[in-house]
């Protein structure tokens, strides 16, 4: 990497190019391309690699985030820092009325969900940290048209752009998900050396076509947001290991289809369910109209210092404080638009109604009949569990008829789990590991998959309320996508 004039290291081509012209005397302009070679071999070079310090650099400061959380300002000459900000860091901007307009703003966002909001936006320094690792987790901002998901992606870009240059540090290098995670061109102007500090889809496609992310996108995104480098390659170059930013965002009017499993796990959901109007935006007792908002500087200077604060909050917590956070119980997300495509087909194929249809079957048992019947090559037992506990069911070791079974798919009350084991023995003889499975005495199969409905209604009367009502709420498919 190199540093530009705004003293920010970088490995964008145009930045290295530039600087290597500018010294290079007529002899070596003559050869530039194999003196660019040697100079890009250089920089390539483990032990020519220095670190740098996580942080921004604006025009008049250096504002460095410490493990600790501490945030400290210091000279903009000093410090190795690799992103630029066009605002300063100001702990004044509380007593703005800009500051009051930014929270009305994200307030009427995600009306439900501010919080989760404001802890995704503190997200955007702890880039390259190991709390990215922890959280592994990626969004989807969901909302009508017209919500303000737009307003706030112009925001940021206000803050972190380099006007000088015309790719974003926001913005996806292609809003298509699969395109700017699959072609190795995209994925190149992705990399985190050129400035990337977080990958934004704005306005993600929406019909039932082009909304689906496919199962080797999934599989990148779920590498991204753990630190995994992917292979990218720019024109003329050979290609090369990049480590795309693990903040992903994807802006949509609808559900996109996820076909991975473990992709679809990792997901949260934040719903931005109103249109954002003039009359949205308030300070002081009054509206501030949206052209006001968006182009009033003090904003996006309010905007940052909440970034830092929330990023600060972030690094202060505890590993259970952090998980809460974006636990999925807070997720917009239905209970059918969080699972994956393919599991979804198997509960629609196999007419499964509810959460209660899946208690006192075995897991094991059940995912061999789910792997039969999925056509993906890459489903996994562990992303399989993930989609049952997403619908609030429980994994338990269990004793039941004097033998003893792993993983037994449970209520989250033992009363009901008991019950609906009992009224499957006593009026099918079907056991946890019965699930479709060939009963030789007999010559058919037992416990087939719909008659694990069996005693909905009798036990929904005896057990419908406090923390088993969400067991009996039928499957609406028509969530899907």
């Amino acid at each position: 990497m190199v540093k530009d004039d705004k003293n920010i290291y970088t490995a964008k081509s145009s930045v290295v190019n530039h600087l290597l012209k500018e010294h290079f005397n007529r002899q070596q302009k003559q050869h530039f391309t194999s003196e660019k070679n040697n100079v890009l071999a250089l920089l390539e070079d483990k032990k020519y690699k220095d670190s740098l310090e996580q942080g921004f650099k604006s025009d008049y400061q250096s504002i460095l985030l410490d493990k600790n959380g501490n945030i400290k300002i210091d000279s903009p000459f000093k410090h190795k820092i690799s992103h630029h900000v066009n605002v300063n860091y100001n702990p004044s901007i509380v007593n703005d009325p800009a500051y009051e307009q930014l929270n009305s703003f994200l307030s009427h966002l995600a009306p439900n969900q501010t919080k989760q909001l404001k802890a995704m936006l503190g997200l955007i320094p702890l880039q390259g940290t190991d709390i990215m690792k922890e959280i592994r987790t990626f969004f989807i901002l969901k909302g009508v048209s017209g919500a303000g998901k737009s307003t706030l992606a112009q925001l940021l870009k206000g803050i972190f752009d380099d006007e000088t240059q015309s790719e974003s540090n926001i913005i996806s290098s292609a809003q298509n998900v699969n395109k700017a995670l699959l072609d190795e061109h995209y994925v190149d102007l992705n990399d985190t050396k050129k400035g990337k500090i977080m990958l934004w889809f704005d306005d993600f496609q929406s019909n039932s076509k082009t909304n689906i992310i496919t199962a080797n996108a999934g599989t990148v995104i779920n590498g991204a947001i753990t630190g995994v480098t992917q292979t990218g390659a720019a024109k003329y170059e050979k290609e090369h290991a990049v480590k795309l930013p693990s903040l992903i965002v994807i802006a949509t009017n609808s559900m996109p289809q996820i076909t991975q499993e473990g992709t679809a796990a990792r997901m949260f959901v934040i719903d931005s369910p109103s249109i954002l109007r003039d009359r949205s935006i308030k300070a002081k007792g009054k509206t501030i109209s949206i052209s006001d908002f968006v182009n009033n500087s003090k904003v996006k200077e309010a905007l940052f210092y909440l970034i830092m604060q929330e990023a600060s909050k972030i690094l202060k917590m505890n590993e259970k404080q952090r998980a809460n956070l974006f636990d999925r119980n807070h997720s917009a997300a239905t209970n059918l638009s969080r699972l994956s495509d393919s599991f979804l087909t198997f509960l629609e194929k196999n007419e499964i109604a509810a959460p209660y249809d899946f208690i006192g079957m075995q897991t094991i048992k059940l995912f061999e009949v789910y792997k039969q019947q999925c056509d993906s090559y890459n489903v996994s037992y562990r992303s399989f569990t993930n989609q049952l506990e997403m619908l609030g069911l429980h994994l338990k070791r269990k004793n039941f008829g004097g033998k003893t079974y792993q993983k037994v798919i449970c209520a989250n009350s033992t009363q009901l789990t008991s019950a609906k084991m009992k009224i499957m023995r006593d009026d099918f003889e079907v056991y946890p590991d019965c699930v479709e499975k060939w009963d030789s005495f007999k010559q058919e199969f037992i416990g087939r998959l719909k008659t694990w409905h069996h005693g909905f209604s009798e036990l929904k009367e005896k057990y419908d309320k406090n923390k088993d009502i969400s067991m009996f709420k039928s499957f609406d498919f028509s969530e899907r996508g």
